[in-house]
């Protein structure tokens, strides 16, 4: 095998032809691409083997020892779009769960042998899902963004509340939330800091926004659970999950498609971030109950070069070498991984984001977690594509910055539409869990490390 190390310069200057040539005959050869791969404008390339060093200013350099994988199948869904993983049955094992976008599908499969058990049946065109099973708090189940349709903006998008039955083997209950037109992502977070959750719902487009430039700013918007859901020693009948309150975030953003739960500042209360045509935002609560006040904050631009696709359309956070970044695919169902660089310094944080193109060669872009695979204290970036080749990499950083990347090719028959990660075995390695759209397929990869010991 062979591997290629690329290192970027950032995203400005003029492209260069040899650079096509030069990538095609590596995709020829075989190579993995590795390092800060981008076909950006001024980035230089260098080619390695596999077992000899890379040199670096006329010294070698000992080559990173990749952490190795074991790909099982979990099952497979014809157009699958998202995927999660939570404790449903209580047994103390992460199960998965996962849903078809076009058809009535959404399931969740028992941990260790995937045994596939209906959600429900009921709903239509399924777009995201997001379980609550957490240990000590009261309310269980899974709420569900359905009747999904990109071109009709002022239609669908009904959210409904799943509670799990006696039987596994029995469908869920569903109770009625709201009805927001493209609810497009669903994530649980304590925007309050109090313990308890809230649900953010984040519409791709607004309200009869249009293409080319689907010019209407989406809704983003949180709901509070009901009451009687959160009473630990209340009847089924009380905890049957009506009257969501719902409640603004923000406007102002178009095609959000992605977003991220997270307490940013370490206050105890979590901060939305998203991605959309206008690049990265981050969103602070400040208040309590249902009168919070909120504070956006510009992070990065996102491709504003490319049209009418703009922007980001996918946000995850990491460190490196102690430096927050922030990795995204860009512009909307782009081509681009980036990853940008925090400012070093409190004053310069008032400025945007250091943009770094690490790999250009997506078709659709559509998954992205960031987490510490290898345990090194940096982290890694997972991201696939659905057009196409239809392949998972996996991206480490080799500097302290996080600005040099090497790419690692983890599956080329997975559409990846979603990915996440965690320790699905209980060894203390975080895993990839991955769902495919063309190739209609959930699959896990198990970290079984770099062989070091």
């Amino acid at each position: 095998m062979t591997r290629m190390t690329l290192r970027s310069k950032g995203s400005g200057g003029s492209a260069q032809s040899t650079r096509r040539e030069f990538l095609k005959k590596a995709a020829g050869a075989g190579m993995v691409l590795t390092g800060s791969h981008s076909a950006e404008p001024d980035s230089d390339f260098r080619a390695r083997s596999s077992g000899h060093s890379r040199m670096a200013q006329g010294h070698p350099a000992k080559p990173r020892r990749l952490l190795r994988w074991k790909t099982h199948g979990v099952a497979e869904i014809p157009h699958g779009y998202q995927v999660a993983v939570a404790d449903v049955n209580g047994d103390g094992r992460l199960d998965i769960l996962a849903v078809s976008s076009v058809e009535s599908i959404v399931q969740w499969y028992e941990s260790p042998g995937w045994t596939a058990h209906a959600i429900t049946t009921r709903t239509t065109k399924n777009i995201s899902l997001a379980p609550l099973f957490r240990p000590g708090y009261p309310s269980r189940g899974v709420a569900l963004a359905t009747e999904f349709a990109l071109e009709k903006s002022t239609e669908g998008g009904t959210l409904w509340w799943a509670t799990p039955p006696g039987s596994p083997d029995a469908e869920w209950s569903l109770r009625r939330i709201g009805r927001l037109p493209t609810s497009h992502r669903l994530r649980w977070a304590d925007l309050n800091g109090d313990g308890r959750l809230e649900l953010v719902d984040a519409p791709i487009l607004g309200y009869g926004a249009a293409p080319p430039d689907y010019g209407v700013g989406a809704p983003l918007t949180w709901y509070a659970e009901p009451e009687p859901l959160l009473w630990p020693h209340a009847s089924a009948g009380a905890r049957n999950g009506d009257g969501w309150d719902s409640h603004p975030i923000d406007s102002s953003l178009t095609v959000v498609h992605g977003i991220n739960v997270i307490d940013w500042d370490g206050d105890g209360r979590d901060e939305v971030l998203t991605a959309s045509f206008e690049g990265v935002h981050l969103f602070h609560a400040a208040g309590r109950g249902g009168n919070l006040r909120w504070t956006k904050t510009h992070l990065a631009a996102g491709d504003q070069d490319s049209k009418p696709a703009r922007g980001s359309s996918e946000i995850g956070v990491g460190k490196a070498g102690g430096r927050r970044l922030l990795a995204s695919i860009e512009p909307w169902h782009g081509a681009k991984v980036v990853v940008y660089a925090e400012p070093d310094s409190r004053a310069e944080r008032s400025r945007l984001w250091e943009r770094h193109v690490i790999d250009s060669s997506f078709h659709d872009g559509h998954a992205l977690a960031c987490a510490d695979l290898d345990g090194d204290g940096n982290a890694e970036i997972v991201a696939g594509y659905r057009g196409p080749g239809t392949t998972l990499y996996v991206y480490y950083a080799t500097d302290s910055s996080g600005m040099k990347w090497e790419r690692q090719q983890l599956d080329t028959d997975m559409a990846a539409s979603g990915v996440v990660v965690a320790d699905l075995n209980g060894d203390g390695r975080p895993d990839v869990i991955a769902i495919g759209a063309s190739t209609g397929n959930v699959k896990w990869y198990e970290n079984a490390g770099t062989g070091d010991g």
